[in-house]
């Protein structure tokens, strides 16, 4: 086996001894199934679900925030990735004959998949909350799938049937199993209790309660006469199957208890919490026989492999490692660490052949530009690493903090050199002067202050204040002798560098600015803002010059002639900075983009993401495909305010793409967008997402199936209620589409005007039709902005009038905070003055930590839960 050997330091009382962990060399994975556009994948993502082995022992199926990595169960090398058009899995299981791998994820569904070749069978669609549990029965025939939207679900594994669903959990469903013998499933919910269900016909047969608080894994001895559980209560219970009999409790965990598993001869139970230990015990006792250390932070999943020679543990979100134990020695063998936390910032060297990541857990990570090959990872911060800058000559490397502190490290050899102390609150932006001499610096609420620092000394030279919030992104005009400041005080502010004096402030945006960028000629100023605009501004004057529909970070290119931004959409978006117009949108990530940089030549542009990694893409825009896009616009006859008229989008395309995401845009000041819904002519096994709504817009996702026809083209209705009746033109004035590899296509508009004078519309064509309708179905949608900081709206809607409540969960299932919103009458709630509002405080009023969140929203009978990231 290929092998290099990391040095972990152990620290035992006093001492500290230094112990080889052998860590599997990194394969050439960075091209496996790229989005189109891009060249390289940076990193594998985080560790977001359990492991699973295959039923010989020899691959390891893991869950991940970019799709299923396969690796070599004995050398730890990677042997495949496979990837769709999904969000973070949470759960991979194999079939038991091994041909078969399922897999649930956070965009509701479960996939099936060819185990040997990665090919994607199958897409079972049902769920309407993330799957978080799959498993198949002993005989294979049979999948179950547990989901946060509270129910299990049944299916015919071979032909995909839905066959039953089992409701009667109050809240989401953490773990399923089947029983030895497949005649029982057993679910463990957050809503404390575990239930027992008659495999065949789905009926309900005993639920065991007994739970202090959430049941997060189950397991039935191989025997089929135990039931283990790990809860969030930090105990692991066991239950006589047959009975319902509680037996025994198992203490000693810290933390909540998250996975736990039988040893294939039914001898040992293993159990991983979020203290970061596995603790082994005798299955028949209950006795504690061993506990083993060596991660650094919680354990999501634990497996045994089928010889039950091994364990396998995955880490949780902030730990990242799966690591491989001997089982009866208790020692660990291998570690597989590849696997990188959320990158906060990316930058090229000067030179262009090296991109250095900043990330979750404190660390900062160097790669080759090339080869993709990770070349070092430095360590030292104590919190998340929220910026990274390379000094002009390339030597140096600089990183803000969570941690308060800014490090300085040799960019070739990776060495800490320096860490300069002084900011009072998160240090959220660092950059260099453009002659080395001089690093500026921007703190986060706590702090507020832009600060000057000199590069060869470490010293502070100057503190510049007046910023009223954190501040989020500086940086130094071509020539260094400005600084320019961005806030989530809402304004942009110009500093002489010179003389630390404030020259100008431009307002504005209407929501926090995220980041600011001088083209390459120091002429013109580029702002990203939660307000969903990139704006330009002249510098000279203060002037605004331009606005885009943009969210996030920008980056000019070398030439200045294109604007990249990465959005919370989870898209890089390039514009045309001359004409202002949207060039082409790169799509690829699968959470949001946190930045974005140009290399020096301007050939590449590097992302970095909430799912983990960083993507490097082809600057030059691909080549477009062309799609006709149609809007049957409705006749009306003596419209008055309060009507509703519907649109049809529909779309064709010869080349028969799997999927479109499409945004239409219309005039807010007549029209108010109520609801949309899937067309109805969209081929069998086409999944329609939910809508994201924003001031202005609707954006609308389709996916078919490859090799399915687009039927007549019909990707959704929109309805829209009348505010206000014109003599004028009403448009839906833009409409944009992008398909699954990410090419923007172009569209030929059909039908865009509605002509009102007077009390009719004239002009009709057989292609306008008249849709009446209301909001037929209950839905939350996701909080915005996403992440957010300290504040986030929550839009839905509401088929019938309901009592609202809307509940706020830290990520190990502890409530932070309900907040009920009463009795509301039918209707569209997606406004901030109508939307449900969370102002980042616990239920004594106290700001929470940085991390994630869920939120489960509650309307009469209906209800749903989603996740939020707050990132300070």
């Amino acid at each position: 086996m290929k092998t290099k050997l990391l040095f972990s330091l152990v620290l035992t009382g006093l001492f500290i001894s230094i112990v080889p962990i052998p860590i599997a060399v990194a394969q050439d994975y960075t091209t496996w199934n790229l989005p189109e556009g891009a060249k390289a994948r940076l990193g594998k993502g985080n560790l977001t679900g359990n492991i699973v082995y295959s039923p010989e022992g020899a691959r390891l199926a893991v869950a991940s925030s970019i799709g299923i990595w396969i690796y070599d169960a004995v050398t730890g090398e990677e042997l495949a990735l496979l990837t769709g058009d999904m969000l973070f899995v949470y759960n991979v299981v194999f079939s038991p004959d091994g041909l078969t791998l399922a897999s649930g994820s956070e965009d509701k569904t479960i996939r099936l998949w060819d185990a040997l070749t990665g090919e994607h069978k199958q897409t079972l669609i049902g769920h309407t909350n993330p799957v978080s549990s799959v498993v198949f029965s002993p005989n294979g025939q049979t999948l179950a799938s547990g989901s946060w939207d509270s129910t299990l679900r049944l299916w015919d594994a071979l032909t995909g049937e839905h066959k039953h669903t089992l409701t009667g959990h109050r809240d989401w469903i953490n773990s399923v199993v089947f029983s030895p013998d497949g005649l029982t499933v057993a679910s463990g919910s957050r809503d404390k209790t575990i239930r027992l269900w008659d495999a065949l016909t789905g009926e309900h047969k005993q639920t065991l309660t007994g739970n202090m608080r959430g049941v997060n894994s189950v397991v039935f001895s191989p025997d089929g006469l135990t039931l283990a559980s790990g809860g969030a209560d930090k105990t692991i219970r066991l239950w006589d199957a047959a009975t319902g009999e509680h037996k025994h409790t198992l203490e000693g965990h810290t933390e909540s208890v998250n996975s736990v598993v039988f040893s294939p001869d039914g001898q040992t139970l293993v159990s991983g919490s979020y203290d970061g230990t596995l603790r082994l015990w005798d299955a028949a006792t209950g006795e504690h026989k061993q506990t083993l250390t060596g991660h650094t932070r919680g354990i999501e999943s634990v497996v045994f492999s089928p010889d039950g020679l091994t364990l396998a543990s995955g880490g949780s979100w902030d730990d990242r490692t799966i690591r491989l134990w001997d089982v009866v020695s208790g020692e660990h063998k291998q570690a597989l660490v590849e696997h990188t936390g959320v990158v906060n910032s990316v930058a090229f060297s000067p030179d262009g052949q090296t991109v250095a990541s900043g990330s979750g857990g404190g660390t900062l990570r160097l790669w080759d530009v090339v080869s993709g090959e990770h070349k070092h990872t430095l360590i030292g911060h104590r919190d998340y690493v929220l910026s990274v800058a390379f000094n002009p000559d390339g030597q140096t490397l600089a990183s803000g903090s969570y941690d308060r502190t800014i490090r300085l490290w040799d960019a070739l050899t990776g060495e800490h050199r320096q860490t300069l102390i002084g900011h009072t609150g998160p240090v959220r932006s660092v950059v260099f002067s453009p002659d080395g001499l001089t690093l500026a610096s921007g703190g986060g609420r706590n702090d507020r202050t832009l600060r000057l620092w000199d590069t060869a000394t470490g010293k502070h030279k100057r503190t510049l204040e007046g910023h009223t919030d954190l501040i989020s992104s500086v940086v130094f005009s071509p020539d260094g002798l400005m600084l320019a400041s961005g806030s989530n005080d809402r304004t942009i502010r110009l500093w002489d560098t010179l003389i630390g004096k404030h020259k100008r402030t431009l307002e504005g945006h209407t929501r926090g600015v995220n980041s600011v960028a001088f083209s390459p000629d120091g002429l013109t100023l580029a702002s990203g803002s939660s307000d969903r605009t990139l704006r330009l501004w002249e510098v000279v004057t203060g002037e605004h010059k331009d606005t885009f529909g943009g969210v996030g970070s920008v980056a000019f290119s070398p030439d200045g002639l294109t604007l990249a931004n990465g959005s919370w959409d989870k898209t890089l978006r390039l514009w045309d900075v001359v004409s202002g117009k949207h060039k082409q949108a790169l799509v690829g990530h699968t959470a949001s983009v946190y930045s974005v940089a140009f290399s020096p030549d301007g050939l590449t542009l590097a992302s970095g993401s909430y799912d983990c990694t960083v993507l490097l893409w082809h600057a030059t825009p691909a080549a477009t495909k062309n799609a006709t896009v149609r809007i049957s616009t409705p006749l009306l006859q003596s419209p008055t305010i309060g009507d509703k008229l519907t649109f049809s989008l529909k779309i064709t395309d010869g080349e028969n793409v799997a999927g479109y995401r499409g945004t239409v845009s219309y005039d807010s000041d007549v029209l108010r967008y109520v609801e949309s819904a899937n067309g109805d002519y969209l081929p069998e096994g086409a999944i329609f997402e939910a809508p994201v709504i924003r001031e202005n817009q609707v954006t609308l996702s389709a996916t078919v199936p490859a090799g399915e026809s687009d039927g007549d083209g019909t990707l959704a209705t929109l309805t829209f209620k009348v505010l206000a009746v014109k003599s004028s033109t009403l448009k839906l004035f833009a409409v944009s589409l992008i398909d699954s590899a990410g090419a923007r296509s172009v569209p030929q508009i059909e039908n865009t005007e509605i002509v009102m004078i007077d009390r009719h519309t004239i002009d009709p064509t057989d292609k306008i039709s008249t849709t009446w309708g209301r909001i037929k179905t209950m839905d939350v949608f996701q909080n915005y902005p996403n992440p957010f900081n300290p504040e986030t709206w929550f839009p839905y809607q509401l088929a019938t009038a309901a009592d609202v409540t809307l509940r706020i969960y830290s990520i190990d299932g502890n409530l932070v905070r309900t907040l009920r919103l009463g009795n509301r009458a039918a209707g569209l709630y997606e406004r901030k003055s109508r939307a449900a509002y969370w102002d980042g405080r616990n239920a004594r009023g106290e700001s929470v930590a940085s991390g994630l969140y869920f939120y489960t929203f509650s309307a009469g009978d209906f209800t749903s839960t989603r996740r939020m990231l707050l990132h300070k």
